[in-house]
């Protein structure tokens, strides 16, 4: 697994459904799903001795979302 890819999708999703119920939109569903799914992988990866994302590259995607 690449945590630093899980946690950059894992933030363009938080902010596209944190839009959508920001603006009263219907969730799609498949982006929830997707969500937890990443969550819980990085969760479990980390949990088990994984390394860490490289958050100065996980912040380059932030920058561009926000």
């Amino acid at each position: 697994m690449d945590p630093t890819a899980n946690a950059q999708e894992l933030y363009r999703l938080a902010t596209k459904i944190q839009k959508k119920i920001d603006d009263a939109r219907e969730l799609d569903t498949d982006d929830v799903d997707r969500l937890t799914e990443l969550a819980i992988s990085l969760i479990d990866w980390m949990a088990n001795g994984g390394f860490s994302p490289k958050w100065d590259l996980v912040r380059d995607v932030i920058a561009r979302c926000v």
